[in-house]
């Protein structure tokens, strides 16, 4: 409840801010959806960024290291508010050398990253 008042906050109150706020549904065993929520100061830009990111971030919290979008699973509500389908991968599974390395994407400091979790910001 507290996610939903904070999101709700977020998208009225903080519009001309960098505010974001993402939300993840299990799919599948291995496989999530986000509904990724961003402030039109956050741009088109700021969005896919803070997309990406996020599929990083669920991949590994979810023990997983590297994940593709689903391409027909994606659906827009606008440029900033996007919902997408992520599908997850082990190093070792079939499909893992055509998908993208989460830890890669996060960077060095990925450990911390996955730790804050999603951020409340598409500038974090």
């Amino acid at each position: 409840m507290s996610k939903k008042i904070g999101a709700l906050f977020c998208f009225l109150g903080l519009t001309l801010t960098a505010c974001a706020y993402t939300y993840v549904m299990p799919v599948s065993e291995n496989s999530v959806e986000l509904d990724v929520m961003a402030a039109p100061a956050c741009g088109i830009s700021g969005a896919q960024k803070l997309m990406l990111r996020d599929a990083a971030v669920a991949t590994i919290q979810n023990n997983y290291d590297d994940f593709i979008f689903a391409p027909e699973a994606e659906m827009s509500n606008s440029y900033t508010n996007r919902r997408v389908v992520v599908e997850m991968f082990h190093d070792s599974d079939a499909g893992a050398a055509n998908a993208i390395s989460a830890r890669t994407t996060l960077g060095g400091d990925w450990q911390n990253i996955v730790n804050n979790g999603f951020p409340s910001t598409c500038t974090s």
